[in-house]
């Protein structure tokens, strides 16, 4: 698989120099690294579409909310599991190879992988605790899905920690294939298996178990990917920790990441407990759907970060803005036909899992509006985070997700899963306009698709 992906990598082709035109200047690796990411997204969307369709339709509304709110408790718990240093690896491997500090690349390696274990493992006990002492308000079900779906939390963080790891590297494609491609591959089989093995039983935690066997399988492959891409210095050297200096540079990360995972959960788990499971398997059916629209943004963002962090640190502005601008452009190009049909037809699209998801028409419909608006900021976000004004970041994040979370406690009760996709639909379209001004603020660049402000080069 790594000697596959790496010949794709590297191999020119025409898609790969349509795409630098409108892609930032680098030019061909941020290129490619944009190209190669959108089209794993796009097969995670893929498989995952099916993986939901027939589980929906295999588990009902009801057990798929379930299920539903399992795994937003993991991706509550997970991501800041990782304690911040899924975003600081990114920056300082590009930093430390350009050093050529090999025993201070290497301990930090390590250290975050121990750091992230740790905290996961305490996460996921605690977590599992509390479910056991809300069972009177959830439900057996949701409460028996929880709790065998915190075992994820950990395989959760150390995916994220690899992921930002091959990223630094350069390898940005290579580290998404396991979760990716091989994880909903492998959940796709176990799901559709449960059709030839009609005695076992359709329930959540059942589909949490199936999910939690693809999570462990994505993750052995990550780790051995991850050990083919490490240069042969890497592994030559002595280990340097400065365990101190790490986890300060660690904990804006955390903090903008524990708002993130807010923003992205708070719905669907406020939903599960104000509205009920059906309620929440309704509104994740639309928020995968919706999640079309963010792709492009993900992808072209997670590709142009090493760039970066190199431009700011060459205190290159011009090569910065013409990178945010070209970027901006190509996301928004890429996000605006997916929001329209998602606007369009997004009833007859949601009834494909069932007649009782189109209940989420409305929600969908919302859901990609805002998503539409927050890829018209461009990176903003990496702009900001790559760029050391991580500080500035965190606090526009904390403002919106509180937004997301009083929005949320307001609007569920009085309009449902309507109400879910308002509250979380505002708060990203404030936290990305927050996002935008910021870098104009910060760096004199203008990063969004229009002239919302007047570049200072």
């Amino acid at each position: 698989m790594n000697g596959t992906v790496a010949e794709i990598e590297g191999r020119p082709s025409a898609w790969r120099r349509a795409h630098a035109a409108v892609l930032p200047s680098g030019s061909g690796q941020v290129a490619g690294n944009a190209v190669w990411t959108l089209t794993i997204r796009i097969g995670q969307v893929g498989l995952e579409f099916l993986t939901g369709l027939i589980a929906a339709r295999l588990l009902g509304a009801s057990s798929y909310g379930a299920y539903a709110f399992a795994l937003s408790w993991v991706g509550l718990l997970g991501i800041p599991a990782a304690a911040g240093f899924d975003r600081l690896l990114i920056r300082e491997i590009a930093i430390l190879r350009a050093r050529s500090d090999w025993p201070a690349l290497r301990g930090i390696l390590v250290r975050s992988n121990q750091i992230a274990v740790f905290v996961s493992i305490l996460f996921a006990v605690v977590a599992a605790g509390c479910a056991q002492i809300l069972v009177g308000r959830i439900g057996a079900e949701m409460t028996a899905a929880l709790q065998l779906a915190m075992v994820m939390v950990p395989l959760v963080a150390i995916a994220r920690l690899r992921q930002a790891a091959l990223q630094g590297f350069g390898r940005v494609a290579l580290g998404q294939v396991p979760e990716m491609l091989l994880q909903p591959a492998v959940l796709l089989v176990l799901i559709a298996g449960l059709y030839a093995l009609p005695a076992v039983p359709r329930t959540g935690p059942v589909a949490v178990g199936l999910h939690a066997t693809a999570a462990t399988a994505a993750c052995i492959a990550g780790i051995w990917l991850l050990r083919r891409a490490l240069p042969s210095e890497l592994t030559a050297a002595g280990v340097t920790y400065r365990t101190r200096t790490w986890l300060v540079q660690a904990m804006p990360f955390v903090w903008i990441l524990g708002m993130n995972v807010i923003m992205l959960h708070t719905d669907v788990i406020l939903l599960g407990l104000l509205d009920g499971s059906e309620a929440a398997g309704i509104y994740r059916a639309a928020n995968q759907m919706a999640s079309f629209v963010a792709f492009p943004l993900t992808a072209v963002s997670m590709a142009l970060a090493p760039a970066i962090a190199r431009l700011y640190a060459q205190n290159d502005r011009a090569a910065l803005q013409r990178s945010a601008t070209r970027a901006a452009h190509a996301i928004l190009l890429m996000a605006l036909p997916v929001a329209s049909v998602l606007f369009l037809f997004g009833e007859s699209i949601l009834t494909v899992f069932g007649d009782r998801f189109a209940a989420g028409s409305t929600a969908l419909a919302i859901l990609s509006v805002g998503f539409l608006l927050n890829a018209a900021m461009g990176v903003s976000g990496y702009l900001l985070i790559m760029t050391k004004h991580e500080k500035a970041a965190a606090v526009a994040f904390a403002a919106s997700a509180g937004l997301n979370l009083v929005g949320n406690l307001v609007l569920i009760p009085l309009f449902g899963v309507d109400g879910a996709a308002a509250a979380t639909a505002l708060s990203v379209i404030v936290v990305s306009i927050a996002f935008a001004w910021l870098v104009y603020r910060k760096l004199g660049i203008q990063p969004t698709s229009f002239l919302v402000f007047t570049t200072r080069q």
